[in-house]
């Protein structure tokens, strides 16, 4: 009989070692632990991602509430401009009416030249409102107290001088008196 080659058990079991060694290695490649190793990788990369974007969008609400906060604000305040633009343009409103009203009463008061004649009743500048105890007739102007001529000048927007002999010029001036008719 032939012999025939034996094997070498020690080489065999050497060569297995370094076999063993070399496959524990391969862990360390990440397509050989089935991928743990890129999901790890791309979990700490999705963690980071995430919490760079959780930062930006805790930055952007910031910015965003602090913008809408201070639109808010421009808001309340331009309403409130408007507000009060529109309370003086109203006013201007009321001013120019009564001053159109009072100007057609002067007109018509113009032709007035006879104590007992009827004036066309005044109206207040500030309130657009007839003045209340407007002198029917060029008479009771005439003889208005000075208090009532004071009041007068005043609810028809003029200076409201000392002197009673003034005051009774203005008021007939204001009212379209255009003839220096006093009574006596």
């Amino acid at each position: 009989m032939d012999q025939h080659q034996q094997p070498d058990f020690a080489a065999a079991a050497r060569a297995l070692e370094v076999v063993v060694d070399n496959v524990k290695l391969c862990s360390n490649i990440p397509a050989v632990d089935n991928g743990a190793a890129i999901g790890r990788m791309i979990d700490a990369r999705m963690d980071a991602l995430d919490a760079r974007m959780d930062a930006l969008d805790a930055r952007m609400d910031a910015r965003m509430n602090a913008m809408m906060e201070f639109l808010e604000q421009k808001l309340g305040s331009f309403e409130q401009k408007l507000g009060s633009f529109e309370q003086k343009l109203d006013g201007m409103d009321c001013k120019f009416s009564t001053l159109d009203k009072n100007s057609r009463a002067r007109a018509i008061n113009s032709a007035v030249i006879r104590p007992s004649m009827e004036l066309v009743p005044m109206y207040n500048i500030w309130t657009g409102d007839e003045i209340t105890g407007c002198p029917a007739t060029l008479r009771a102007l005439d003889e208005l107290p000075v208090s009532e001529l004071s009041r007068l000048l005043r609810e028809l927007g003029e200076t409201v001088p000392r002197a009673e002999r003034e005051k009774r010029r203005l008021v007939k001036q204001a009212f379209g008196i255009i003839h220096g008719q006093q009574l006596l």
